[in-house]
């Protein structure tokens, strides 16, 4: 699957800056794990 940089396709790149945001902060919760009994799935509103 080719990743066509210079087109600006908002809904195809938006998608994938999402889940890669996504997939990267979900790795650094898990790695940093800031206070005890925290769920690092969902629970964003400990890092509001």
């Amino acid at each position: 699957m080719r990743k066509p940089f210079g087109e600006r396709r908002a809904g195809t790149n938006d998608r994938q800056f999402r889940l890669r945001l996504a997939s990267i902060t979900s790795s650094v919760k898990k790695s940093v794990k800031p206070m005890s009994g925290f769920d690092a799935f969902g629970k964003d509103e400990y890092w509001t």
